[in-house]
């Protein structure tokens, strides 16, 4: 019976030292430098404190421009130290989706919203605009938006775009 209990207590320390064999595949780290032209990083290990290089700002359709200082996890394709990539950050500048001709950029400033040359912002304005000086045709003629209505068709464009970069 102790020989059933001994083979898997010697299987269990088997196990944990050949896990501390495998390099880390996730690693928590610091944000040091930021090169948002080459889409890279020079990320800190919060554990061994060891600098991970040409770290790439994301992985497809996602990009990250971190803030420097901000805490982060960064993963490894294979656990190949050349391949490193930001998962996600705590802090960051700017977050830029695609899907095809579709691009969601997130910002401090507000958000950009395109598909092709079409912007949601652009739109919007123009939409407001448009109403703002819109005729409005009754039986007795045509007719246009009270004062106060228009005040207000101006607020709600200020407050829309301000939603946008």
């Amino acid at each position: 019976m102790n020989e059933g209990i001994n083979i898997e207590r010697l299987k269990t320390t088997i196990d944990r030292n050949v896990k501390k064999q495998i390099p880390e595949q996730v690693v928590w780290a610091v944000i040091k430098t930021v090169d948002w032209d080459k889409k890279q990083c020079i990320a800190t290990g919060m554990v061994d404190n060891l600098d991970y290089h040409e770290v790439g700002l994301g992985v497809g359709n996602m990009c990250i421009k971190p803030v420097v200082g901000a805490k982060c996890l960064i993963g490894t394709i294979g656990n190949q130290n050349a391949d490193v990539f930001l998962i996600d950050v705590s802090e960051f500048e700017e977050k830029i989706y695609t899907s095809g001709d579709t691009e969601f950029h997130i910002t401090k400033d507000g958000f950009i919203i395109k598909r092709n040359d079409v912007d949601l912002k652009e739109i919007l304005e123009n939409t407001l605009n448009q109403l703002k000086n819109a005729k409005i045709l009754t039986p007795s003629g045509p007719g246009s938006f009270s004062p106060a209505d228009k005040i207000k068709f101006e607020e709600f464009k200020n407050e829309v775009l301000n939603l946008f970069k």
